[in-house]
């Protein structure tokens, strides 16, 4: 980031932000050729890196898809997000001469906030 600059980071759920009832949804798309049906399911776990357990976010995400005149595919897929509290946030920004601060009220109604670092130097 250039001095002046400005680097914007919508960081992923932590522990603490973590909303159980929210962890599992389904998405439809309903077009004349094309119908899609994605189901996730989130999770809480930890992963051992370099001897420190670290709390991550396991998302599933089961596809069904059908164009027209096709069969139906069936297809999944597996994301691992770390979890980062705001102390790791400010940490991670220590001696890069940028100032950071935090708005809680973020870029959207999703509960993650935002941070919001300007390079001084």
């Amino acid at each position: 980031v250039k001095r002046g600059g400005v680097l914007i980071i919508e960081p992923w759920l932590t522990t603490e932000t973590f909303d159980p009832d929210k962890a599992d949804g389904v998405e439809f798309l309903d077009e004349p050729d094309l119908k899609v049906a994605r189901f996730s399911t989130t999770t809480l776990d930890t992963l051992v890196v370099n001897t420190r357990q670290v709390p991550v976010t396991r998302l599933r995400f089961d596809y069904m898809v059908k164009h027209a005149d096709e069969p139906v595919m069936t297809f999944s897929e597996e994301h691992v997000l770390s979890m980062s509290s705001e102390d790791d946030f400010r940490r991670a920004f220590r001696g890069t001469d940028m100032e950071v601060t935090f708005d809680p009220d973020g870029l959207s109604s999703n509960g993650r906030g935002v941070y919001i670092a300007r390079k001084v130097a």
